[in-house]
């Protein structure tokens, strides 16, 4: 209950160790949740370094959905929760700010949602300390 009063969304149906494909490739899952919820794996290129918004990109979500709302579930090691990364995007909602284009490894969780705030919701959350 603490980690979902701290904003995570933990899936029972999606290990938090799905760090490979069936062939043994290193991936990340997206995760689309916009009316009907889409689930899956996308595997991770070995030879340079993939970031949040070319998975948002190649998938066409801006596209799809509109303005976006971004957040990635990081897999940690021992017993400790997962981090939970948010994902600012630019005023237009369809672009990831480049401080936080975060470089994603294998068993990131990347939770994709409409942005439904309005646009006094979106001035607000601007204004919070530590967000530009």
């Amino acid at each position: 209950r603490a980690l979902r009063a701290a904003g995570y969304t933990l899936d029972p149906t999606i290990s938090p160790k799905v760090s490979t494909t069936s062939d043994g490739r290193p991936a990340v899952v997206l995760d689309v949740r916009h009316g009907k919820r889409h689930v899956e794996k996308i595997p991770l290129t070995v030879d340079k370094p993939s970031f949040v918004q070319d998975i948002i990109e190649d998938a066409k979500l801006s596209d799809r959905i509109g303005r976006l709302s971004v957040h990635i579930v990081r897999s940690t090691t021992g017993n400790a929760p997962p981090l939970r990364l948010d994902v600012d995007m630019d005023e237009s909602g369809k672009r990831v700010v480049k401080w936080q284009n975060y470089a994603l490894q294998p068993g990131d969780q990347i939770v994709v949602s409409k942005d439904d705030r309005t646009f006094l919701e979106q001035m607000m959350s601007s204004l919070r300390p530590g967000r530009s």
